[in-house]
């Protein structure tokens, strides 16, 4: 850290410094003798080195980390069948058959005649073509009229009328079919059947008996006239009741008296009702629709050994044809066979074998909970454990290195060495022959100014120098090596100023710089 303040030191006061001096030397410039003509600013080229890039490390994740997958698993297990067992086996036994010519044995013992027999074919079947020739017969010629248009009969129809009387429709032909309806006539319809009424000539009235009544005496308002009514029963809207007297009295009874009646008979009442008629004759009768027509024949011709039928007759033109033309014939020649006689007998094909038991195992898998195996007689046994179908994953990582300043390509700047003088005042004429008093002489003419330019330098191809070996700065002079005459003897002042300046910028170059690891 010292050291880098000292650095700091040193290189302001050499800018300082350089700046002074030209400032120095432009003030000098400032009193210009007069006549002295106008001079160009002068530049040089400065080279900046290139900077290296500044780089760093950064982490990069190839592989995130992951937890593992599990899952839990149960165990089933079953008896399974590794050797079946073995029935017991009888003896197994097959037939043999044989056929013998004639009526000798088979060789070897055993064997006894089943008394089939089968055919043997000594010579197969097989047919023989030979020609035969052709035959012929005469035909006669025979005709026969035929119908060429049949005839038809006369279709006729049935026309159908109905009248309200026996009389028949207009025109002839009309067949009666029958009649519907009846005709007028007069009935008696009863109104009220026959019957008997009772008349009562005495109604029924029941016995009474005597019983005690009390009477209470109602007399006539504003009169004198009164009545005796049974006690309860109300009396007369114009009597009043006297409370102070009563009767008692004894109501008579009454026999029964019997009901005395008689019937009478009414007759049954009828009404006399007139019908008109509704009869309809129907009548009937054929008309031709079409009449008939007779046919028309013609002759057909055919040519045979005998009449083709009842209906035929003979022209008595003749010819001879080929009955049968000659052909191939084919004779058949039967097969040639005899009888063989049929023997059986009994062969053992595996003796009798002991029964074997099954030798069975225990079978046991691993499953997901939840899941069954396939097949029959599968159950749990209660252990269960946790599989682990993806390992974790442990992160991955790698350093890469990044760029955290780019790198600056090398480039040049031109600099002002010495600034362009104007050209001094004008010196008075000196007298002469032509001007015996003196005065203004020709102005100077000025130099234009060189413009200002800023020049990058090409980069190099190679890879920038590293930090602890910088590229120095280098003066280019554009006069070949030499300052430009100022006429004012401040040249060596300026470049002094310049070589300072120059200087300060080399140390702030060359300071020392912090570096990181890479």
């Amino acid at each position: 850290m010292q050291s880098t303040k000292s650095w700091a030191t040193l290189v302001c006061s050499a800018v300082l410094l350089g700046g002074g001096v030209l400032g120095a030397g432009a003030a000098s410039a400032a009193g210009l003798d007069c006549g002295t003509p106008a001079q160009p600013a002068v530049y040089t080229t400065v080279a900046h080195p290139a900077v290296p890039a500044v780089t760093g490390l950064e982490t990069v994740v190839d592989v995130a980390a992951k937890a593992a997958v599990t899952h839990d698993e149960a165990q089933w297990q079953r008896t399974v069948v590794v050797t079946p067992g073995v029935p017991a086996v009888d003896e197994q036994t097959h037939t043999e058959t044989a056929y013998v010519d004639g009526y000798g044995a088979p060789e070897g013992d055993g064997w006894s005649r089943t008394g089939e027999s089968r055919t043997v074919v000594d010579q197969e079947a097989w047919d023989e073509t030979v020609t035969v020739p052709a035959t012929y017969v005469t035909e006669r010629q025979w005709r026969q009229q035929v119908v060429d248009q049949p005839g038809q009969d006369a279709t006729y129809r049935t026309d159908s009328a109905d009248t309200e009387s026996s009389s028949p429709p207009e025109g002839d032909g009309w067949t009666l079919e029958g009649t519907t309806g009846e005709a007028a006539y007069s009935e008696q319809v009863l109104v009220k059947e026959a019957w008997t009424e009772k008349v009562i000539d005495q109604a029924y009235v029941p016995a009474k008996p005597a019983v005690m009544k009390v009477l209470v005496k109602w007399v006539e308002r504003g009169g004198n006239d009164f009545v005796w009514l049974p006690q309860g029963d109300p009396g007369p809207s114009d009597y009043t009741l006297s409370n102070d007297t009563e009767e008692t009295v004894l109501e008579p009874g009454t026999p029964e008296v019997p009901e005395i009646s008689h019937d009478v008979v009414h007759p049954a009442v009828y009404e006399t009702v007139n019908h008109e008629s509704t009869l309809v004759w129907h009548w009937t009768r054929q008309v031709v629709d079409q009449p008939a027509q007779d046919p028309t024949y013609t002759w057909v011709y055919q040519w045979s050994v005998e009449s083709p039928g009842a209906d035929w007759s003979q022209t008595y033109l003749t010819r001879e044809v080929v009955d049968v033309p000659a052909h191939d014939e084919v004779i058949h020649h039967p097969e040639v066979t005899h009888q063989q006689q049929e023997w059986t007998r009994a062969v053992v094909d595996a003796p009798a074998q002991d029964a074997v038991e099954a030798v069975t195992d225990t079978e046991t898998t691993w499953l997901p909970v939840g899941e069954s195996p396939e097949g029959d007689g599968w159950s749990l046994t209660g252990a269960t454990k946790t599989v682990t179908d993806q390992d974790a994953v442990a992160e991955q990582s790698h350093t890469e290195k990044t760029v955290v300043t780019p790198a600056v390509a090398a480039w040049g700047e031109q600099v002002l060495v010495s600034a362009a003088v104007p050209a001094g005042d004008e010196c008075p004429a000196a007298p002469d022959d032509t001007n015996p008093a003196g005065g203004p002489a020709s102005p100077a003419v000025e130099a234009p100014a060189a413009p200002v330019q800023h020049v990058s330098l090409p980069q190099a191809p190679s890879a920038p120098a590293p930090q602890s070996d910088p590229v120095v700065p280098r003066l280019v002079h554009t006069d070949g090596g030499q300052l430009a005459h100022t006429g004012s003897g401040d040249a060596g002042v300026a470049g002094a100023g310049l070589l300072m300046t120059l200087l300060g910028g080399l140390l702030l170059l060359l300071r020392p710089r912090s570096r990181r690891s890479e």
